[in-house]
């Protein structure tokens, strides 16, 4: 198990990734090889919601000024 413990080394087993390449295909890689797919060329998993007005903000907005 090259210096896996046997817990982490059954994790790594049923942790997978799943990604939507940028032509729209979706592919599922073991956690092990997520560290060489290129995120940025994928598309959006789903969509970011956005909400207008003052009630779309998480906390305090703080500004400042230097000078």
């Amino acid at each position: 198990m090259t210096g896996m413990s046997a817990s982490v080394h059954a994790t790594a087993l049923i942790c997978h990734v799943v990604f939507i390449d940028a032509r729209g295909a979706e592919h599922i890689v073991a956690l092990e090889q997520a560290g060489t797919v290129a995120f940025e060329d994928g598309r959006m998993v789903r969509k970011i919601p956005s909400y207008r007005g003052p009630e779309a903000r998480a906390g305090p907005v703080l500004v400042g000024e230097h000078g």
